[in-house]
């Protein structure tokens, strides 16, 4: 049979051998037709006939036909729709690995999947590289999570900020999503950030206790995890970025006092400058000649435009002053040694401070402070620490 033209009589005799023939006549006749469809001089009309032909051997009875039939057009461009769906409507051990690598199928067709196919063939096109995004925003919106996860694991899909977004919405509980998600190269810090609180809001709903003061101490404890998440979150992220976490965060009233306070015990003073910097609607910049030079004046200028409570100016002044001379001294960072220097600089600096102020800001540095600086303070309060300033300074 010539590539240009299809001979009727031909036709007719591979009309006949899958009408009537033994199956192995018929796998001989869907291999001579896979044979002429990948010849790129054949006219649409004879395409056509020879399509037809091969849909009636993807529905033959006898399945070693099928099977043949199948494992020749795997690798067959430009098949018809028909015939695509009728192959992927087979049996799932012939149907998905045909699903998973044909070259026939289209963004159509992988939509149409997406939104009525069983779960095994969507997962099929959720782990395809040319798997388009219409049809993982259908997949994300409607499927389960083991689904969802094919396509986190899909090396060659990129997804947008807003798919991540509805996945954290929608799965951000399940563990399965998260250990994805964790994997995930530069993820912008505002994902991570929903990511944690989805893990909290998690925890917070599985808290059940008949008493109420252990309730309120494990709802305390999320919230710091929490917390305490978002700031290593926000200490490996770039400037720009972490402008746009702190935006976010105040879009979400998440930026709160106590999240400063925290940020302002342990160091995380670049988080701290950003915040004051969106709170007060300062540049950055200005926030930090402000925040940094001698004297507590500036600072206040900066506190009081940032409209934070009072409760704040003190630790914010003594971690400004302890942030100063680590970066003259050009040491490195540390939560632990930063919060060492805060207590220490309680004890033993700030004539105006009295000693009920000083246990104050002890009793926020015992909060708000990294573990060990906690139990500095907590050593402190619990003895008479003007006795042990000297201990301390050493």
């Amino acid at each position: 049979m010539s590539a240009e033209s299809i001979d009727p009589y031909e036709i007719a005799c591979l009309e006949v051998s899958i009408e009537k023939a033994l199956p192995q006549q018929r796998i001989a006749a869907g291999k001579a037709i896979v044979s002429l469809l990948q010849s790129s001089h054949l006219p649409d009309e004879g395409q056509t006939t020879l399509s037809n032909l091969l849909l009636k051997l993807t529905v033959d009875p006898e399945r070693s036909v099928r099977k043949a039939v199948v494992g020749s057009l795997r690798d067959l461009r430009g098949l018809s729709e028909d015939l695509v769906f009728s192959v992927i409507s087979d049996d799932d051990e012939l149907a998905l690995p045909f699903l998973a690598v044909t070259k026939s199928l289209n963004k159509r067709m992988m939509v149409a999947i997406a939104k009525v196919g069983d779960a095994a063939r969507k997962s099929v096109v959720a782990a395809r590289g040319d798997c388009p995004q219409e049809a993982a925003d259908i997949l994300i919106a409607n499927c389960p999570a083991e689904i969802v996860v094919e396509l986190l694991a899909n090396p060659e899909l990129k997804l947008t900020v807003a798919q991540y977004e509805k996945i954290i919405e929608r799965h951000g509980s399940e563990k399965p999503i998260m250990a994805q998600l964790s994997k995930q190269d530069e993820l912008p810090a505002h994902l991570k950030v929903m990511m944690a609180r989805a893990v909290s809001d998690e925890l917070r709903t599985n808290v059940h206790n008949d008493d109420v003061a252990s309730t309120i101490r494990s709802q305390r404890m999320i919230d710091v995890a929490e917390e305490e998440a978002i700031l290593q979150i926000s200490a490996t992220t770039r400037p720009v970025e972490r402008a746009r976490l702190v935006s976010y965060l105040c879009d979400l009233q998440q930026l709160t006092p106590s999240l400063i306070l925290r940020a302002t015990c342990t160091g995380e003073m670049a988080f701290v400058e950003s915040a004051l910097s969106l709170l007060s609607g300062l540049q950055i910049l200005r926030v930090r000649n402000l925040m940094y030079a001698q004297g507590a004046m500036s600072l206040r200028a900066v506190h009081s435009r940032a409209n934070l409570p009072r409760v704040l100016f003190d630790p914010l002044r003594i971690a400004a002053d302890v942030e100063r001379e680590r970066q003259e001294a050009d040491q490195a960072k540390s939560p632990d040694v930063f919060g060492k220097h805060v207590v220490e600089a309680i004890v033993t600096k700030y004539e105006s401070f009295s000693p009920n102020r000083r246990s104050e800001l002890l009793q926020i540095v015992q909060s708000y402070g990294s573990v060990k600086t906690r139990e500095l303070a907590t050593h402190l309060l619990e003895s008479d620490y003007s006795a042990e300033t000297g201990a301390l300074a050493a």
